[in-house]
């Protein structure tokens, strides 16, 4: 189910992109990769650092 969640919220996102891009000039566009690996071991790192320092 939070798989399932995360799905709706990629594609919300994907509808959000592209009616912000439609009404926007090209140099306004953006970009949003789904790929979040990079946020989550970012996420994941921060999570380690803070048990670190609560020890």
């Amino acid at each position: 189910m939070r798989r399932e969640q995360m799905v709706d919220d990629g594609l919300q996102l994907t509808f959000d992109m592209e009616h912000w891009n439609g009404i926007r000039s090209e140099d306004e566009h953006i970009d949003l990769p789904m790929d979040l690996t990079f946020d989550i071991e970012l996420r994941r790192a921060a999570r380690e650092e803070d048990d670190e320092a609560a020890d």
